[in-house]
């Protein structure tokens, strides 16, 4: 594999002075190699923090709509974010739980993304009680098949899936190491190791190592320990490292 992709999924925090801190503060003491990082800030600081990233990062949008554009208020078209971005993080979790965004939609998403050049990482996982009765593996085949079906399988290829337990995600829990590779693997067959697969859910610089030994993921999507800058970078020093 490549440099590991690394991506800080803000979601909805910080102000645009709490961003640029960050932001400059990352800056000076970024210094690894081999590695990715990527962030994924609120909308309204895509501008700011593009301008004090610049080359060093890579940005990702946390969402956007299915629509290019017309009267759809408070919705941020794909065109919108394409000037600061490279990637559209698309289906995660909570936009499936408290916005009622469908397989259906997440597979429009993701063409939508993939028509204005940028890439997806489509988010998957099985909640508590899907893991609980043995499902994970169905919830994942029909997450996954919605979008294969929608996207041509020329550009599958161009498909980043994050694997996010729904469980694990800010509950300080994460799967075993042969439970992570189990469900990469699975996901790599139904879509013919066609994709780069990341795990996400409760990722943090101690359990990174681990995670990341596991040779078919591709990288991380770090949530609530992507806040803290100092911890950021270590998570991207231990990553680098492993690929040194």
């Amino acid at each position: 594999m490549g440099k590991p992709l690394i991506i800080a999924n803000w979601k909805m925090n910080f102000s645009v002075l709490e961003a640029e801190s960050f932001a400059e503060f990352f800056v000076k003491n970024f210094t690894v190699s081999n590695v990715e990082p990527v962030i994924a800030p609120s909308f309204v600081f895509l501008q700011s923090v593009s301008s004090i990233f610049k080359s060093k990062v890579s940005l990702a949008a946390q969402n956007v709509s299915e629509k290019s554009k017309g009267s759809f208020t408070g919705e941020v078209s794909v065109d919108m974010v394409k000037p600061f971005c490279k990637y559209v993080l698309v289906g995660h979790s909570e936009r499936r739980q408290f916005f009622s965004e469908s397989n259906v939609l997440v597979a429009e998403k993701t063409l939508t993304i993939l028509s204005a050049g940028l890439i997806p990482v489509i988010c998957v996982g099985e909640s508590a009680d899907d893991h609980k009765w043995g499902k994970r593996d169905s919830v994942l085949l029909d997450q996954i098949q919605a979008v294969l079906k929608k996207v041509p399988q020329l550009d599958w290829s161009k498909l980043i899936f994050a694997y996010e337990p729904v469980w694990a995600i800010g509950s300080g829990q994460t799967p075993s190491v042969p439970e992570i590779e189990d469900a990469v693997s699975f996901i790599q067959k139904i879509t013919l190791n066609h994709q780069q697969v990341l795990y996400g859910g409760s990722v943090s610089s101690k359990n990174a190592k681990e995670i990341l030994s596991i040779s078919l993921l591709s990288g991380l999507l770090v949530g609530s320990a992507s806040l803290n800058v100092k911890e950021f970078l270590e998570i991207l020093r231990i990553a680098s490292n492993l690929r040194k």
